[in-house]
């Protein structure tokens, strides 16, 4: 398959109408739920779960395609472990949770696979040992793109929502990018 070329750039609040008329899409509200927490940076440190602390501010993308237009967005945030000593930084290994909203108009033409591979190259990410979320287990599409793109069921459904990992920019094995095919 081949992917549609776009680009990755940063997030600013000038792009927040555009990101307002997709979380509030009906077909996106069917899959994905409250969206407001990609905005929220969170305090470095935090807990964000079992054994999980935020290693540092979220990253956020605008996915645009090759006429520059915004056909997506991207929220990566990066944990790792931490010895709850005050003053002590979050340690490796860094895993990262994605979520992708792509423009409801835009959606089942590849944008959502050509971004998951564009987070792959981000620099910011290159520590990162495991990418992965969570997918609407009704989303037969979203699914779909995953299993293509490698990415294997982290456990069962819990509360509908199927978790998928796989082996991000600086996972052990030869090369993340041969990991997914």
């Amino acid at each position: 398959m081949t992917l549609p070329e776009i680009a990755l750039t940063e997030y600013t609040s000038r792009d927040m109408p555009t990101l307002r008329r997709w979380w509030e899409d009906e077909d996106v509200l069917k899959y994905v739920h409250d969206l407001e927490h990609q905005l929220s940076p969170g305090a470095l440190g935090s807990k964000v779960g079992t054994g999980k602390y935020l290693a540092r501010p979220l990253v956020r993308y605008m996915v645009r395609d090759a006429a520059g237009v915004a056909v997506g967005f991207v929220s990566v945030q990066v944990t790792g472990s931490w010895t709850e000593r005050e003053d002590d930084p979050v340690m490796p290994p860094f895993h990262a949770g994605v979520n992708i909203v792509i423009d409801p108009l835009q959606q089942t033409k590849g944008f959502g696979s050509a971004a998951l591979e564009a987070v792959f190259d981000r620099p910011e990410l290159a520590d990162v040992v495991t990418l992965g979320g969570s997918v609407d287990s009704r989303n037969e599409e979203s699914l779909g793109m995953l299993r293509k793109l490698g990415f294997v069921p982290a456990g069962p459904a819990r509360n509908g929502m199927i978790p998928f990992t796989a082996p991000g920019p600086a996972a052990p094995s030869s090369s993340a990018a041969s990991d997914r095919g």
